[in-house]
């Protein structure tokens, strides 16, 4: 894994820091020595599986480190070579910025090394720094020969003119000089991956009394411990427990940093290589997404491929675009994670020829005819989307509007706030209805309220469900909760004890219960402002608190109480003497919660918990630590 702590008996260093360190992968032909270049830079064997050490080769991706005099520590991902494993090398280096190009002095350019070349080209890695390796074993010729054919293929890519420095493991000769290459390149550009983070998973392991570990680069944002995120495909809700980097635990961890995550929530079980763990609306699972990339080799409309993101790769079907032909859809044959912004990389399914590479620009896209625009003509995003919403009067979810549009959330969150701000669109959690449609619905539902309070007008509150129903409307849950929170804004309902009721709304009580609440506020109006709590109260009068507490609370209803707290309530003519007395107050000028608890010749167990109210009620207004009145209120 490259993480020394986690890696063997989870005994990390405490670092306390952030780590922001860069990320360096190697690149080239099977047994030009990519691994014991790292071993001899670093003196970490890159090789960490028995089968790798036996056959000599690297299979799977090895992580070592360096550290360099400018940037600081580096994160060396050892990518395999052989044809067989190119997926793990694009799992390598699909989070790489700088890459040390391998060609072997005795042997030349390869088909891996013009194969690692091209998809360096089309990877967002931003330079190369080529080793010719075993220079040792080779002539004057040889090398001269070397020399000229990677200058030769490097020659029509971005990396032309980049550093070619002859190196021996055997001798060490060149590594100063590579060193100081690879610390200069680095310095030459900063790694700008601001934004929510996430992090594509390549390795998965348990820890002995720790749990589940992952292990990847953090391709975009921080992320510190206790971040709640989300994994992918999977829609696992999982919380970061710790980082590690390294050999050291981290107190946050930004962009281009070789990661462990230590995750609570999940079991290793669940989790593979090709997973995605990251911030919640930033990584999506999807089938079908657009990129935008550079063809390398031969493209057929609905051809056969194979497709690698991040650190998954899976099969399906690319489709050209004849109005944007940079443009490809890719439908996959299962599921992947994906983030808009991720490099992708193309082959044909068949020959494994590299065909394009390129980025995702729609995670979540929607499927589309070879010659339609991604957005129809003379139509604005935000125009699209009303048109959506207003042909369902119950509105759609942010999801699915999303899926219909064929763009992410993160694409369409300006969009959103726009409608919001323009107030042509409402959000109850989530679920999106025009303003016209919402002012309607809510209409309908306030009208069945008031046949629901006619109908049982000793029924004190209104189950929300009940209402719904009433009208037909087929919102529940949080969504129907929020309506109505629209409404007690609006000054429309009261919202409480998980019911509503009709601001206004009085409730009609049964002779006993009348009786029983006269008691009560008899006891209340023993006192002006020194109230007695319900456990007083029920003693007093020898009935259990329970009873109390629910006529006091049918009182509120029936406008006889008013509540300050759950245990502090007050009659309707005790409430409005004690106005009287903070406005009498506030005529003076602004005056502090010490003077009001003097004025009212009470105890701060009264007097906070009052101002609060008169606050709430508009009353009173804060100012600092003063309050001012309204005295025609």
């Amino acid at each position: 894994m490259g993480l020394a702590g986690w890696g063997t008996d989870f005994a990390p260093v405490r670092a306390d820091r952030q780590m922001r360190p860069r990320i360096i992968g190697t690149a080239g032909h099977v047994d030009h020595g990519k691994t014991s270049l790292i071993r001899a830079l670093t003196g970490i064997d890159a090789d960490r599986l028995p089968e790798e050490k036996e056959r000599g080769m690297t299979i799977d991706l090895g992580f070592a480190y360096l550290d360099l005099p400018q940037v600081g520590r580096v994160s060396i991902v050892d990518v395999p070579g052989h044809e067989r494993f190119l997926s793990n090398m694009l799992a390598g280096a699909l989070g790489v910025e700088l890459a040390i190009l391998c060609v072997a002095a005795d042997e030349g350019v390869k088909p891996q090394t013009i194969e690692h070349a091209q998809i360096l080209d089309l990877l967002p890695v931003h330079g190369i720094v080529v080793a010719l390796t075993r220079s040792d074993r080779a002539d004057e010729a040889q090398i001269e020969a070397a020399r000229f054919a990677v200058t030769e293929l490097l020659s029509s890519t971005r990396f032309a003119g980049c550093p070619l420095i002859e190196t021996s493991t055997a001798t060490g000769s060149g590594f100063d000089e590579l060193r100081s290459s690879l610390d200069s390149a680095l310095q030459s550009f900063e790694p700008g991956k601001s934004g929510t983070w996430y992090l594509p998973i390549d390795r998965v392991f348990v820890a002995k009394g720790h749990g589940t570990v992952v292990t990847g680069t953090l391709c975009r944002g921080e992320v510190a411990p206790g971040a709640e995120a989300i994994l992918m495909p999977g829609s696992v809700r999982v919380r970061v427990r710790a980082l590690q980097s390294h050999g050291e635990t981290l107190d946050s961890a930004a962009a281009c940093c070789r990661l462990g995550l230590n995750l609570a929530g999940v079991e290793a079980e669940q989790l593979e290589r090709g997973q995605i763990v990251g911030a919640q609306n930033v990584v999506f699972e999807s089938r079908v997404f657009d990129a935008r990339v550079r063809f390398v080799g031969e493209a057929k409309h609905g051809m056969v491929v194979r497709v690698a993101v991040g650190t998954a790769e899976e099969s399906g079907k690319m489709f050209l675009s004849e109005v944007e032909p940079e443009l490809v859809q890719i439908r996959l044959d299962k599921p992947i994670a994906i983030v808009e912004g991720q490099a992708v990389i193309i082959r044909a399914l068949s020959t494994l020829e590299l065909i394009a590479g390129g980025l995702v620009t729609n995670p979540v896209a929607r499927a589309r005819r070879k010659g339609q625009p991604v957005t129809p003509a003379g139509q604005t995003v935000d125009e699209q989307i009303l048109m959506l919403i207003a042909s369902k009067p119950f509105g759609m979810t942010s999801e699915a509007i999303c899926r219909e549009m064929g763009q992410s959330a993160q694409q369409l969150g300006g969009v959103f706030e726009t409608l919001l701000k323009e107030k042509k669109a409402v959000s109850f959690a989530g679920t999106w209805v025009t303003t016209a449609s919402a002012l309607e619905t809510l209409k309908q539902a306030l009208i069945a309220l008031q046949e629901l309070h006619a109908k049982e007008p000793k029924t004190p509150w209104q189950r929300p469900e009940t209402v719904a129903e009433k009208v037909g409307i087929p919102w529940r849950g949080k969504v129907l909760d929020r309506l109505f929170a629209r409404a007690a804004l609006m000054g429309k309902v009261v919202v409480a004890e998980g019911g509503v009721r009709l601001t206004g709304f009085t409730v009609q009580l049964a002779d006993r219960q009348s009786q029983l609440l006269a008691r009560v506020l008899e006891a209340l109006e023993v006192e002006k402002v020194n109230v007695p709590g319900v456990r007083e109260i029920a003693e007093k009068l020898r009935i259990p608190s329970q009873a109390v507490e629910e006529i006091l609370k049918l009182g509120e209803v029936a406008g006889q109480t008013v509540r300050v707290t759950p245990e502090i309530y007050y009659t309707k003519r005790q409430m409005a003497a004690i106005i009287s007395a903070a406005q009498e107050l506030g005529g003076k000028g602004p005056f502090s919660a010490a003077q009001f608890k003097e004025h009212l010749q009470t105890s701060r167990k009264y007097a906070i918990p009052l101002l609060e109210y008169l606050d709430s009620i508009k009353v009173t207004h804060r100012r600092d630590d003063l309050r001012v009145t309204e005295p025609n209120r």
